[in-house]
This record gives structure tokens, sequence and C-alpha cells, in this order.
């Protein structure tokens, strides 16, 4: 039972924040805030329990809770959002890209797919709130680097 409390109840907790953070959000932040709400439903959907390695369970509140500091920062300074996002786009749709290419052939994705989606999510959370941390180093180099690896 403590399992169950130690993740699930600060994930809908986050959940709810960042949903209504997002839902409250200012005409002009509405294209920014509809795009974090894609990025908490590539989170949280229906099936993501079955689906999501146990492992990345317990931080699906620090990755929350980050998406909601993310929003707030974007409005003190979206420059500096507005600099990571595209990188970060660009390997979101390679990822996306690659899983679907698999999964239209019948295949399991390519080894290191499903770590390098979470590494993503590790990245968000270093670039957007630092104070939240990350388990181990995660830089854009590794992130290529990690990218590069699925091809070997």
């Amino acid at each position: 039972m403590s399992w169950r409390r130690s993740w699930i109840a600060p994930s809908w907790a986050e959940h709810y924040a960042v949903t209504q953070r997002l839902a409250g959000a200012a005409p002009a932040q509405a294209r920014f805030a509809a795009s974090l709400s894609a990025e908490r439903d590539a989170l949280v959907y229906p099936g993501f329990f079955a689906a999501s390695p146990w492992a990345q369970l317990s931080h699906l509140p620090r990755y929350l809770k980050a998406l909601e500091r993310r929003y707030v920062r974007h409005l003190e300074r979206p420059d500096r959002d507005a600099r990571h996002a595209a990188e970060l786009a660009e390997f979101g749709l390679r990822y996306r890209e690659r899983a679907e290419r698999a999964r239209a052939a019948g295949a399991p994705p390519p080894a290191g797919l499903e770590a390098f989606r979470w590494l993503l999510e590790e990245l968000k959370v270093s670039l957007f709130a630092q104070e939240l941390r990350t388990p181990y180093p995660v830089s854009w180099k590794r992130i290529q680097k990690a990218w590069n690896d699925l091809d070997r």
C-alpha cells in the first residue's frame, strides 16, 4: 500500500495543478498552454499505468511539476523557453516517428528507444525546473549521444 501513496497521490495532485494552471492561461498564452497540455497528455493517458516502466512511474510527479514550473517561467522569460523548445520538439518528433515506424512494421521498438523518451523528460526537468533535480546528469550532448546510439 505504501508504494501507491509514494507516487500516485502526488501524481494526481501535480496533474490537477498543471491542468488548472494551463486551463487558466491568458489568451496570449493559449498556444503555449496547449503544447504543454499535449506534453502532459503524453505522460498521463488512458493505459499509461500499464505502458510506463515501473521505474519511471515514481518520477511522474516531478515531470508534471516541471511542466507547471515551465509554464510559470515561460511567462517570466519566454525567450529562454523558446531557445530550448525547438530542439526539444525536434528530438520529440524523431522519437515519435521512430516509435511509429516500428509499430507500423509490427516490430518491437529499437533497443534504447524508451530510455531515450525518458531521457528527454529528464532534460525538460533540467532545462525548465532545475530545482527539481534529475537522478543523473543529462544534457544536449547526452541526448545526441543516446540518439546516435539508437542507430548502432
